[in-house]
């Protein structure tokens, strides 16, 4: 792959003919991200040449990242070099595992209501367990080795967790979930109806928690320290919103994008937030604070992302991963995908 580090005279004239581009295409973020992509394409002249460490090389997969068209599951070094290069059938959803490893869910139809299916990957890139799912939602990997999964069972929204050698461990059927994240003893749930809902895993039986944030409920992810919650509110130009142990409202803050998914930095009260339709990110700190705009990305079509060690990011764009340093300036990122879908960061042990 290409190692990336665009210059702002190659940007500049990449965002201006993709701006004339993304006025012609008027069928939503997707098609939006294609058309960016294309035309950032030609106008840098990208040749899709993969990049990777000398035959023979060691390297710990640092960051974890699915090429759907590609149908390959990509590991990379914390260069962003390719460590590993794993076939899988139209991976989308990847989580990294503590013991180095992913959950990444498949699907195997290659349609988003067709069969998918939950595949452990180890460390070097062979498939430990997988179990089949129906139709995926939503991917979560916690602290413990665990899979939390949020799909489709026979037509029902189910929430699954399952241990690392997949075998079911809790689930819950509940109308409307469409994402889900847990700690070691809780699992927190969104739904499409803009409810949270908290379930102790210690009592599986026992009603949840619930309160309502409005919207509908995008994603959701352990807060900065424990018993907290982070939840987005995708409606409109989005919420973000910080809960406690029970699920009090901490704070809140108005997004401004088109966002679908949160990037928190581990273990500290920021997140990173990708609109999905134009090249712009933004990074909010201690009680919502703006602490970074970047409104003039050389990559758009942005969605999926993950917080980096030291509270740096990655964002998966249709060809590229781009990277931004805890400054939020450009920093080298990679190139040559078909299609990246969602990244994942290993966090060191």
């Amino acid at each position: 792959m290409v190692q990336l580090e665009l210059s702002l005279e190659v940007a500049s004239r990449a965002r201006a003919f993709a701006s004339a581009v993304r006025g012609l295409v008027k069928s939503g973020a997707l098609w939006c991200a294609v058309a960016f992509m294309l035309s950032l394409s030609i106008a840098l002249g990208w040749t899709r040449v993969h990049e990777a460490r000398e035959p023979g090389a060691a390297a710990r997969v640092a960051v974890w990242a699915t090429d759907r068209d590609a149908g390959r599951v990509i590991g990379l070094d914390r260069d962003l070099l390719v460590a590993q290069s794993i076939a899988v059938r139209a991976p989308t959803e990847v989580e990294a595992r503590p013991d180095g490893g992913a959950w990444v869910v498949s699907s195997l139809d290659a349609d988003p209501l067709g069969r998918h299916q939950l595949l452990r990957l180890q460390f070097d890139g062979t498939v430990a367990a997988r179990v089949p799912l129906g139709p995926s939602l939503d991917l979560f990997g916690d602290e413990l080795g665990r899979a939390l999964t949020v799909d489709l069972d026979s037509g029902a929204e189910r929430v699954a967790l399952f241990d690392a050698q997949l075998a079911l461990l809790w689930q819950r059927h509940w109308p409307g979930a469409q994402c889900a994240a847990a700690t070691p003893q809780s699992c927190l749930v969104g739904t499409a109806q803009g409810e949270l809902l908290l379930f102790d895993l210690g009592s599986p039986t026992s009603a949840p928690l619930r309160t309502s944030f409005g919207g509908s409920i995008s994603d959701v992810a352990p807060g900065p320290r424990a018993d907290t919650w982070w939840a987005l509110d995708a409606h409109g130009f989005c919420r973000i919103g910080l809960f406690d142990a029970q699920l009090g409202l901490k704070w809140w803050r108005n997004v401004g994008l088109h966002a679908l998914h949160l990037a928190p930095v581990a273990q500290q009260e920021r997140l990173w937030i990708a609109d999905t339709t134009q090249p712009h990110v933004r990074r909010f700190g201690p009680a919502g604070v703006l602490e970074i705009d970047r409104a003039d990305l050389p990559l758009g079509g942005l969605d999926r992302a993950c917080g980096a060690p030291g509270g740096s990011a990655l964002f998966a764009a249709v060809g590229a991963l781009l990277r931004l340093d805890v400054q939020g300036q450009n920093a080298p990122g990679q190139a040559g995908f078909d299609f990246l879908v969602d990244v994942a960061s290993v966090r060191p042990n």
